[in-house]
């Protein structure tokens, strides 16, 4: 009995050392792996999947088969740049493998590259020159080059070889609608749902065919056939939706996306078929009534979570959307979705330093995200990073060349920084996305009137106004047109009507008083803006105007009240704290100036501007040193920021600093600035401390012709000759310089070096 124990105790012994020894055996252990990942793949878990099939490759990197399933995973979720890096692994390791030749080219094919995709079709020929697959490759790639005989001849010669696969025929249905051989593209559509008559997708191709012909009684029929044939795919249902909406039948398309959300079930993807529908037609309160049901029924859904989220913001309701986002958060800090929420509300609430930071790590982490480009991009602009926003908006433009709302930004920027070619580029990109929005052709017309191109800019707002007569834009654009031509009366004619169908625009009202003011009538501006305010008083916007508008009838104290007003509805007013701030200097209170400012820096410390200011009051209490910590803090935040270079540079230059850090940060100015004669003299100093006095005469000499009589800019010019050994003309500009104005700040250095002379 004692031995039988013992022996079972080996045989025992023995299997665990087995089994251990096969759980480290690699080869076993990435087969479980991709054995796994399959199931996964089979069961459309694709990030489960993903993982399985990511362990198998890392325990043998050179496992062609596990890097294959892998982009089938990444094919199947859509994520084309890392399945096409996966099957090019393939390729490196398994040259003769003829399906991942052939998918590789469909990806090139699919991102236009046609010649690179041609080498793969190819290669997989010369391996097996009756692969079906292959073939129906280079009929593709022969469509694509427009070569339609050849291609049709090909995917015939697919068919005889596999007459089963339904996608040859739907393909030799597309060369053949494209070669005007529409019976025999219909009878391939329909030789393709005889093949697989369960496939929904078949009958959906015939039924594009139908309405593309305008046959719609065929096509609706058709429609109806292939929800009969899979009544729960998704597809069938939102192309049939579709279809009706094309023939202006609303209440049809809302019927078809109800019955199949019902008969989607619990689907996903079924449930949230309404809600995405009204979202889809623009019925906002309906799809946000539709996912606040959602989210009651299916808490844990994560995607209706953050659907639910994104309407709450676009409806304003931040409170909510703040407490559902941060739930997100709580539980996965690193949710991109979630951390793209809520840098909008840090945004929307004014705290743009925090948003940058957030958005800095998720566009570090994921690079081609457009959406996070887009609202860093935002959060730059609303710190004052006009640059910097410009780069990030570029960007999510080039990574979603269909992003309508970052070529918006891109022309909105170009306007305020006046780059024409800007705001032209991204008008013709806007209207080849949204031909029927009237955004594109204003933002083109403003390109145009720049360019004195009258006519077509006139022609352009026309467009936008028969498109939306009811929105306020397009009677804005022609307002501003009017006034650029000093057409008052038509200008304030059509401030009113977009003030009519938009009584909350700051644009609009703000067009109307400067059209009142150009005609000399600022009481009526005044009066305008005040029966604004009085039917809506929350509009930060309004006070803003207000307080312009008291600053040139020198009303000062109350302005000052219409500012701070301002920032309180706002407080992310920043061009009202700037005028708060300059009118307390206006009036001699600089430590209230020097108050406001402080709070704004200690609000929003990576915006540049009110550090800048804070340097510019202390150089006119003539703190110079605490004026330059308050440049270097604004170069701090953004190093490229043009004023603060200058005014730096200026301040070295005087009191002694270093000479050579002066030059670097006066040439940053001079790029930045190119106009502006301030920085022209500020570089020309510096030059005339490195002893190059050519080009400091030559920027003098620019600053003088662009800007009134400058008493120090010709004091500068006479040092410049005269250390550069001209007399003559040293005498005559030191001698204008005191006679522009006797007591200005060098007057004393000034008659110094005239009586030396």
């Amino acid at each position: 009995m004692k031995s039988l124990r013992s022996m079972s105790a080996l045989v025992l012994f023995f299997l665990i050392i087995l089994a251990a020894g096969c759980s480290r055996d690699p080869n076993v252990k990435k087969q479980k792996y991709l054995d796994s990942g399959k199931k996964y793949l089979q069961a459309e878990k694709y990030q489960e999947a993903v993982i399985q099939f990511s362990n198998a490759i890392q325990t043998d990197p050179n496992f062609a088969e596990g890097h294959y399933q892998l982009a089938q995973a990444y094919i199947k979720m859509g994520y084309w740049k890392s399945a096409f890096t996966e099957l090019s692994r393939v390729i490196d390791l398994q040259p003769d493998n003829v399906k991942a030749q052939v998918e590789v080219g469909n990806l090139l094919l699919a991102a236009r590259q046609i010649d690179e995709a041609r080498k793969h079709s190819d290669i997989a020929l010369q391996k097996d020159s009756q692969d079906p697959e292959a073939i129906g490759l280079a009929a593709n790639i022969q469509a694509a080059d427009h070569n339609l005989p050849a291609a049709i001849e090909q995917i015939q010669k697919a068919i005889q070889l596999s007459p089963n696969r339904a996608e040859f025929y739907t393909n030799l249905a597309l060369f053949q609608t494209k070669s005007d051989q529409l019976p025999a593209a219909e009878a391939s559509l329909k030789k393709a749902i005889e093949v697989d008559p369960k496939s929904a997708r078949n009958y959906v191709n015939l039924a594009s065919f139908y309405q593309q012909r305008q046959n719609v009684a065929a096509a609706e029929q058709t429609f109806q056939t292939a929800i009969q044939a899979d009544p729960k795919n998704l597809q069938a249902r939102v192309a049939f939706a579709r279809f009706y909406l094309a023939q202006g039948k609303r209440p049809e398309a809302e019927n078809v996306v109800l019955d199949g959300k019902r008969a989607l079930g619990n689907d996903p993807n079924g449930y949230r078929l309404a809600a995405d529908f009204y979202l889809g037609v623009g019925d906002t309160d309906k799809a946000l009534d539709e996912y606040a049901a959602l989210y009651q029924q299916h808490p844990k859904n994560l995607e209706v979570k953050k659907s639910y989220i994104d309407l709450l913001l676009q409806k304003g309701r931040i409170d909510e959307a703040k407490r559902l986002t941060d739930e997100i958060l709580k539980s996965n800090s690193k949710d991109v979705m979630a951390n793209l929420f809520a840098a909008d509300l840090q945004i929307r609430s004014g705290d743009y330093s925090g948003a940058i930071a957030r958005l800095g790590d998720v566009t570090k982490n994921e690079p081609d995200n457009a959406r996070a480009h887009y609202f860093l991009g935002l959060a730059f602009d609303r710190s004052g990073n006009a640059d910097q926003a410009e780069k990030e908006w570029r960007e999510a433009a080039r990574l979603r060349p269909d992003m309508a709302i970052a070529q918006e930004a891109l022309a909105k920027l170009a306007i305020r920084t006046g780059n024409v070619e800007l705001l032209a580029s991204s008008a013709e990109q806007l209207i080849k996305l949204q031909p029927a929005a009237p955004n594109g052709y204003l933002f083109r017309a403003g390109a145009e009137s720049s360019h004195q191109q009258q006519d077509k800019a006139e022609a352009d707002i026309a467009t936008a106004i028969r498109l939306a007569p009811q929105s306020a834009s397009g009677y804005l654009g022609l307002a501003k047109l009017r006034l650029s031509q000093r057409k008052f009366a038509d200008a304030l004619t059509n401030f009113q009507l977009a003030l009519d169908r938009d009584p909350q625009s700051a644009e609009a009202l703000s067009g109307l008083a400067q059209a009142y003011v150009s005609q000399k009538q600022p009481a009526n501006a005044i009066a305008a803006v005040n029966a604004q305010i009085t039917k809506y008083p929350s509009v930060g916007g309004f006070y803003y105007t207000l307080g312009a508008l008291q600053v040139q009838t020198r009303d000062l104290a109350a302005a000052s009240a219409s500012f701070q007003k301002a920032i309180e509805l706002d407080s992310g007013n920043f061009p009202a704290l700037f005028q708060l701030g300059r009118l307390d200097m206006a009036q001699g209170d600089l430590d209230k100036a020097a108050q406001q400012w402080r709070a704004w820096l200690d609000k929003d410390p990576r915006n540049p501007n009110p550090a800048w200011l804070l340097g510019r009051l202390e150089d006119s209490r003539n703190n110079w040193e605490k004026a330059q910590d308050y440049y270097q803090k604004a170069l701090q935040a953004r190093p490229d920021f043009p004023p603060a270079a200058n005014d730096l540079a200026y301040s070295m230059l005087v009191h002694g600093g270093n000479s050579d850090v002066a030059l670097s940060l006066a040439q940053t100015a001079r790029r930045g600035l190119p106009d502006s004669p301030n920085s022209a003299d500020t570089l020309a100093l510096a030059y005339i401390q490195k002893k190059v006095y050519g080009s400091a005469i030559d920027l003098l000499q620019d600053a003088i012709k662009k800007s009134p009589p400058n008493a120090t800019f010709e004091y500068h010019l006479g040092l410049a000759y005269q250390q550069g050994g001209n007399a003559t003309e040293a005498k005559k500009h030191l001698t204008r310089a005191l006679s522009v104005d006797p007591k200005f700040a060098q007057a004393a250095d000034a008659k110094k070096v005239l009586q030396e002379l």
